[in-house]
């Protein structure tokens, strides 16, 4: 009886990872080109585009986007979320971003700019 409970809760277990938790990303995963496509909602903030966008994550730990311009990123891995933080000249200030990835199993990997507004940059390569 303990082996049937304790095979069914391992059952259980993978499901749930598999349908409603993240899968752990790498580096190799998170190197590679996001668009923003969703920009047509309302203004949510300063620091997001509202128009389309392409965010290119290099290997070198630098990034460009036709928003942000060139700069710097990098990746603190986790067992549930990967949180990226982005760093790009503004004027006469730096500015830090620093969100999460969203890497679900039958999903496309997202970086969420704002998660109640549905903003986000979705990896297409």
């Amino acid at each position: 009886m303990k082996e049937i409970l304790f095979k069914s809760g391992i059952i259980l277990l993978v499901a749930f990872s598999i349908v409603g938790c993240e899968v752990p990303m790498t580096n190799n995963s998170v190197i590679g080109k996001y668009a923003n496509t969703n920009y047509g909602n309302q203004l949510c903030c300063m620091n997001s585009p509202h128009k389309p966008d392409t965010l290119v994550l290099k290997s070198d730990n630098t990034f460009t986007s036709a928003f942000y311009g060139t700069g710097t990123y990098k990746i603190v891995y986790g067992t549930f979320k990967t949180q990226i933080e982005w760093t790009y000249d503004y004027k006469i200030d730096s500015i830090i971003i620093d969100t999460y990835f969203e890497n679900n199993a039958f999903g496309n990997t997202k970086i969420i700019l704002n998660a109640d507004m549905n903003h986000y940059y979705e990896k297409i390569k």
